[in-house]
């Protein structure tokens, strides 16, 4: 937030804030794009609403460029596919109803029938056909 010099922000305790003519308030949107590095981040956009010298309030919103240098004025509305690169989790295989798995538990090895939901954890024995 930025407002003019040498004026003050008028507030009540029942009531509005007043702020004064040539306030600016600014929010900035950015996403981290890389879960394994969160210092690799993508600019979204910045968005200003300002309070001009006549007391009107308008707003205006600034698109990033891809290379993040500079922003653009939006004159209308938009969507984007953003691509996020998630951290590992381990690998997962699906296993289907009628296969083989080792249940941990009873230590036996059973069927899976349809009422069965398992994913075996490739990275531990936990769960084999």
């Amino acid at each position: 937030m930025a407002i003019p010099s040498s004026q003050l922000i008028q507030y009540a305790p029942t009531g509005e804030w007043t702020f004064p003519n040539g306030s600016v308030f600014v929010k900035h949107f950015e996403l981290s794009i890389n879960e394994t590095n969160p210092a690799i981040r993508q600019r979204l956009e910045t968005r200003l609403l300002v309070r001009d010298t006549n007391g009107a309030v308008y707003g205006a919103t600034y698109k990033w460029r891809a290379d993040n240098t500079d922003a653009d004025l939006l004159d209308s509305s938009m969507q984007e596919n953003i691509t996020v690169t998630t951290a590992p989790i381990g690998s997962f295989a699906g296993l289907d109803v009628g296969d083989r798995v080792f249940d941990a538990v009873e230590g036996t090895h059973r069927a899976l029938t349809s009422r069965s939901t398992y994913f075996a954890i490739t990275s531990t024995s936990m769960l084999t056909s």
